[in-house]
């Protein structure tokens, strides 16, 4: 094998672990690497379980959540996500999300990563502002 092929063989590989680190570097970021949103759950959702199936074949209950959520900055957005049984069994009403109870979602560019309740008194004084004025 010649010594330029040899060259142009190395230069295409390294092009090639180039293009597949910078690819996975921003699967990760918009997968994985996420900013604080703050919602207030609507005074009209309801608690209701309901099921549906996973995959094709297993059923899971739960409830789905599309709701509004905003940053400090005041940007607004939608997040999406579920309370289902697949790590606890639902089986109450209380165990999903009530009206009016206040979240911290930990949400990438792509999907919801955690969420939490807080009280009132944990949402930023500025983002608070957002939220209340979207429910009146």
């Amino acid at each position: 094998m010649s010594k330029s092929l040899k060259v142009g063989l190395l230069v295409v590989g390294l092009v090639v672990v180039g293009v597949i680190a910078i690819w996975g570097r921003n699967y990760y970021n918009t997968t994985y690497v996420g900013h604080d949103y703050y919602v207030r759950v609507p005074s009209s959702q309801s608690t209701e379980i309901e099921a549906w199936l996973s995959g094709d074949t297993e059923e899971v209950r739960g409830h789905r959540y599309k709701l509004m959520a905003w940053n400090e900055d005041g940007e607004a957005r939608i997040v999406e996500f579920d309370i289902m049984d697949n790590l606890e069994e639902i089986t109450s009403e209380a165990q999903l999300l009530q009206p009016n109870e206040f979240l911290r979602i930990h949400a990438s560019e792509e999907r919801v990563i955690s969420w939490e309740r807080i009280a009132e008194t944990d949402v930023p004084e500025v983002t608070l502002k957002y939220i209340l004025e979207s429910h009146e």
